[in-house]
This record gives structure tokens, sequence and C-alpha cells, in this order.
């Protein structure tokens, strides 16, 4: 069973409240983490930005995708990848396996 192709939109909309509503729960993060074994990164600022910089981290690829792994993890598990939205579905689907 998946969503009806008339309420995709709709449906977009709610899963992308959920998943914003679920990141802002520490306690769902921390889950996350102990299950997964990823720690979503902090964003620096300041001197450890410029630190960052110095030394040739690129934390926006370790944000991206940790905050990705984040989105697949608490939609299978939470919200059911049978109704998130098509546009993910079919790239999990296309994805190798990790």
């Amino acid at each position: 069973m998946s969503v009806d192709p008339k309420n995709e939109a709709l449906n977009e909309r709610a899963w992308s409240s959920f998943v914003l509503w679920a990141y802002e729960q520490a306690e769902i993060r921390a889950e996350f983490s102990r299950v997964t074994g990823v720690v979503i990164p902090n964003v620096a600022v300041g001197i450890e930005k410029l630190i960052d910089q110095a030394t040739g981290r690129d934390e926006s690829k370790e944000l991206n995708a940790a905050l990705l792994k984040f989105v697949e993890w608490i939609t299978v598990n939470e919200w059911g990848l049978e109704y998130a939205p098509k546009k993910l579905r079919e790239r999990l689907q296309c994805r190798p396996v990790d």
C-alpha cells in the first residue's frame, strides 16, 4: 500500500513536517545515533569554522551525509517507507546497499 497519487503533495508536506519535528527531538536524535552509530555533527561557528577551513575539513559533506541518513532512518522506522514521498522511495530503491 502506498499514497494515492492525488494526495502526494499533501503527503509530502505532512512527511516533511514530521521529519523536521523528529529532528528537533533530542531523544530521537540520540536513539538514531545509538542505533546507527552515526553522529550528526554540530555546525562549527567562529574560530571552529576557521580551523575547519584551514585544515580542509568539509563540514557540509559530513553534515549532509548524516542528515540524509537521519531522514532515511526516521522515515523507514517511524513513518513507513511505503508512505514516504515518491521521490524518496525511488531514491532509496536505486541506491546501492550500504
